[in-house]
């Protein structure tokens, strides 16, 4: 698996969508992601 420095940023952005969407109730599934 490649993990280019733009897959950082992505992953940053999914996660700050993750949470916006499910709140603190999937906090622990957002860290899980990181």
């Amino acid at each position: 698996m490649r993990r280019p420095s733009s897959n950082l940023k992505t992953s940053r952005h999914v996660y700050l969508q993750l949470r916006k969407m499910m709140g603190s109730n999937n906090k622990k599934r957002a860290k899980e992601i990181i």
